[in-house]
């Protein structure tokens, strides 16, 4: 995880990006609702068509 800042209700809180790791382009990617929503997340999935930038090479 990532830690953030996000601007919400007139004040900064922390935010968070959460990543799924999955080989297979095509596979489903799902990040819970709720943890999107409580810690004013985002969510990526990383695959073999964009790991690179991930990983930074």
């Amino acid at each position: 995880m990532i830690q953030l800042e996000c601007y919400s209700s007139g004040h900064f809180q922390k935010s968070y990006k959460g990543y799924e790791f999955k080989w297979n382009p095509k596979s489903k990617f799902k990040i819970s609702k709720t943890f999107l929503k409580s810690y004013c997340a985002e969510g990526k999935l990383i695959n073999r068509e964009n790991f690179r930038e991930f990983v930074v090479v």
